[in-house]
């Protein structure tokens, strides 16, 4: 019971607290050397991030609860093999048009997957200048601190 009051104050210390984390956390993006701090601790937190979950799982397989964290099974994922797709594109006689087909739905690709393809067929691998995109910038924080 005692446990359960504990739990209910702190919780309600932290709805209160939500509008006054709102003001704080738009002070923080205002402030470079408050974001700077900001980041390093997000960037510490995320790197517990994967223990912290693989721990929830353990303990959520035992079957306990905890608090604001649903168990869920994993995703199926459902791997095509190369043979299953060659059968397909075999299928009606048309093997290079059906494959020109498979090449336009899974396009566009990687830089490294076009040079490993053509190395395997013995290909010059030739790349257009016109290919490359900019990724969005981005920035990398370090969880040890200020450098």
């Amino acid at each position: 019971m005692k446990a359960q009051l504990l739990e209910d104050q702190n919780l309600a210390q932290v709805e209160a607290g939500a509008q006054s984390l709102a003001t704080a956390f738009s002070a923080i993006l205002q402030e470079p050397v408050l974001l700077g701090r900001f980041l390093r601790a997000c960037a510490i937190l995320k790197s517990l991030d994967s223990q912290a979950r693989a721990a929830a799982v353990r303990i959520l397989e035992q079957g306990e609860s905890i608090s604001g964290v649903d168990y869920h099974t994993g995703r199926v994922l459902t791997s095509v093999p190369a043979e299953a797709v060659l059968q397909a594109a075999e299928s009606n006689g048309r093997l290079l048009e059906n494959l020109k087909v498979l090449v336009y739905l899974l396009a566009p690709f990687n830089k490294s997957a076009y040079a490993q393809f053509c190395r395997k067929v013995g290909a010059t691998v030739q790349l257009n200048h016109d290919w490359e995109q900019t990724g969005a910038p981005y920035v990398v924080v370090s969880a040890k601190g200020a450098k």
